[in-house]
């Protein structure tokens, strides 16, 4: 009887925590290498992107970032060996006329046309996560959480909410 109580524990759990639920180990991960590409960005003022992926001995990889443009980036195709769990990209420098601080609604079907997650980071530093599956982009860490662009400036465009459905980003762009 003790036996079939700690399964049905460990399935409440299970269904108690969120899908979008990260590991410490893949957070830290995934500002590193969000870091080292904001550098990149903020230096050219364009967007750089890749992949995260497992390797076959069980790690976490990431694809070298490729240089895209000032609002896009398409990363290279990723190695066959890697298995890709999610995307990454930066969102450039920062530009006083752009919504740079959250995800574009284009971010999030790129990620859900893939069937994959995504991470994000903005000129002042935030790191997003985007759930591929539910459709669902919540914020890992705010302001100057990685390094942030120099000429950053908090408030530059509407309050930023700590989570947001691709419905709630549509009307977002829409607003503005």
């Amino acid at each position: 009887m003790a036996m079939k109580h700690i399964q049905f524990m460990c399935a409440l759990i299970f269904l108690a925590t969120p899908s979008f639920a990260q590991d410490a180990y893949e957070v830290t991960f995934v500002k590193k290498i969000l870091s080292q590409a904001q550098a990149k960005s903020f230096a050219t003022q364009r967007e750089y992107c890749g992949y995260i992926g497992i390797t076959p001995a069980g790690r976490l990889k990431a694809t070298s970032p490729k240089r895209g443009q000032l609002d896009s980036c398409y990363a290279h195709t990723p190695p066959n060996n890697l298995e890709i769990i999610a995307s990454y990209h930066t969102h450039a420098a920062f530009d006083p006329e752009a919504d740079s601080e959250v995800p574009s609604s284009v971010d999030m079907l790129a990620d859900m046309g893939e069937g994959i997650d995504g991470y994000i980071a903005t000129p002042g530093g935030r790191v997003w996560f985007i759930d591929g599956r539910r459709g669902i982009a919540r914020q890992i860490c705010g302001i100057r959480c990685i390094i942030s662009d120099k000429y950053f400036k908090s408030g530059a465009y509407n309050r930023v909410r700590a989570r947001y459905t691709l419905r709630q980003l549509q009307r977002r762009e829409d607003d503005l």
